[in-house]
């Protein structure tokens, strides 16, 4: 008997988790706002202690988005980051949940990161995140 309760007791809970994830995401959509620029990608969380995450173009290597019905989706965005201790490149995903036009939205990230690609190629090195600045 206690053996299938040990069994059981972490499926149960995975179950439970796997149902309240919908909810979850629609709590944490009440107080996110996602921000595309001409400079960076920006997710900002909260609402009295608020948290800003910025994303460097340079370092988006993939963008892609699940559309639903009437344009409402995600849209994934996987950055290469730098471990200290390791001294090697790692993988982040980060997730835009409920965007609209979300199609659009994967669009603009992706134009956003060539254009910072093709600008690092012609100049062969450091170029500043000032793409109104005429050259």
């Amino acid at each position: 008997m206690l053996g299938t309760l040990a069994f059981i007791s972490p499926a149960l809970i995975a179950g439970l988790l796997n149902l309240l994830r919908p909810l979850w995401v629609y709590r944490r959509g009440l107080t996110t706002v996602y921000a595309v620029t001409s400079r960076r990608v920006m997710i900002i969380r909260g609402i009295g202690r608020r948290s800003v995450r910025s994303l460097d173009p340079a370092e988006i290597v993939d963008v892609r988005c699940r559309e639903r019905r009437e344009g409402l989706g995600e849209v994934m965005i996987s950055t290469n980051f730098s471990v200290r201790t390791k001294n090697t490149l790692a993988r982040r995903t980060w997730w835009f949940y409920g965007v609209p036009s979300a199609k659009e939205v994967a669009q603009l990230v992706s134009e956003l990161t060539k254009r910072r690609s093709q600008l690092l190629l012609r100049a062969g090195q450091f170029v500043p995140l000032d793409f109104s600045a005429p050259k």
